[in-house]
């Protein structure tokens, strides 16, 4: 099982990774056209908003360990051990009871958004909205 999730994390990354490398590239080759060849498109500028959405919720979900996710402790911090494994133990339930809540929602969102399709490239917006979908599920799961 370790080997599984080591592998899938790793994965994770490597994806992140390449989306990374594509928005800096696809950021590159704007600025090339549009001032050493004086062509400017607009299908980069496209392509990069949709892939920093992908990289944001793509990241929180499968690249960020919990750990490193941002939280709010003060109150945690200041209470005995034994309270706050409680209050851990409560803080997640609520966070993942909202998550899960979410899902059908953002499910019928996205669906909704297929029907709408980005000005330049024509993809559906449900491609675009899909790792919101992705972020709730995994988040909620872990």
């Amino acid at each position: 099982m370790n080997k599984l999730l080591l592998l899938t994390t790793k994965s994770a990354n490597i994806v992140g990774a390449l989306m990374f490398m594509a928005i800096f590239l696809l950021f590159l080759l704007q600025i090339i056209a549009r001032y050493l060849f004086r062509w400017p498109i607009g299908w980069p500028d496209e392509v990069i908003t949709f892939l920093f959405v992908w990289v944001c919720f793509w990241g929180g979900a499968l690249m960020v360990p919990l750990k490193r996710h941002i939280t709010f402790d003060i109150l945690d911090e200041s209470l005995p051990e034994r309270w706050r494994r409680w209050t851990r133990v409560a803080t997640l339930g609520a966070t993942m009871t909202l998550f899960v809540a979410a899902l059908p929602i953002t499910a019928d969102f996205i669906l909704f958004s297929n029907r709408q399709m980005t000005p330049v490239i024509e993809l559906p917006l449900s491609v675009v909205y899909a790792p919101v979908f992705l972020f709730l599920f995994v988040v909620a799961i872990r």
